[in-house]
C-alpha cells in the first residue's frame, strides 16, 4: 500500500511538473505568437521611411530617419536572433523551467523593442506625411 501511494505521488509530482512546464512553454510562446504577425508593420515602416529618406534633403531630418531606420532593425533582428537561438531540446526538467523563465523575460524584452519601435516609425511617418518636417523633441 505504501508502495503504491508513493509511486502514485512521484507520478503526480512529475504530472505536476510538464504541466507546469507546459504553461511556462506555452506562455513564452504566446507572446511570441502575439508579437510576431507585427513584423510585417516593421517592414513596411521601413520600406516607407527608406522612400521618404531618398527624397529628403535636410540633414537632420535624414538623421532622425535614419536613426528610426536603426531601430527598426534592431527590433526585426532582436526577433530572428531570438527564434534562432530558442531550443528545449536536450534539457531535464529543471534546466527547461529556469531556460523558459529567462526565455520569457527575453521575448517580453524583444516584444517591448519590437511595439515602441513601430510605435515610434508611425508617429515620425505621420510627421513626415503632415509636415515634412518633424519635431525634433
Amino acid at each position: 500500500m505504501r508502495r503504491l501511494f508513493s509511486l502514485v505521488l512521484i507520478a503526480m509530482f512529475f504530472v505536476t511538473g510538464c504541466k507546469q512546464d507546459t504553461a511556462l512553454y506555452d506562455e513564452v510562446m504566446f507572446i511570441h505568437d502575439d508579437v510576431m504577425p507585427k513584423m510585417r508593420d516593421i517592414h513596411s515602416n521601413k520600406k516607407q521611411l527608406q522612400a521618404q529618406l531618398d527624397s529628403i534633403q535636410n540633414d537632420s531630418i535624414r538623421t532622425i530617419i535614419l536613426n528610426q531606420l536603426s531601430q527598426l532593425k534592431k527590433a526585426d533582428d532582436a526577433m530572428m536572433d531570438w527564434m534562432a537561438a530558442f531550443s528545449i531540446e536536450n534539457m531535464d526538467a529543471d534546466q527547461q523551467k529556469t531556460y523558459l523563465l529567462s526565455q520569457k523575460d527575453s521575448i517580453i524584452m524583444v516584444r517591448d523593442l519590437m511595439l515602441g519601435s513601430i510605435a515610434d516609425s508611425e508617429k515620425l511617418l505621420a510627421e513626415l506625411k503632415q509636415s515634412k518636417t518633424p519635431n525634433t523633441k
